[in-house]
């Protein structure tokens, strides 16, 4: 899967680059790894605001 970053899309660059610097590695393994975590965070502020 390709994400694009350019033209209207160009704000999608800054989003990946937060993730690759969080998760500290490669663009596609930062991106999976965020997409997978989401749910679990989600799930947790859900939690906390009941």
């Amino acid at each position: 899967m390709r994400i694009r970053t350019d033209g209207d899309y160009a704000y999608r660059r800054n989003a990946i680059e937060r993730v690759v610097a969080f998760y500290d590695c490669n663009k596609t393994k930062a991106v999976v790894s965020a997409w997978d975590d989401i749910p679990h965070l989600v799930r947790a502020a859900s939690q906390i605001l009941e």
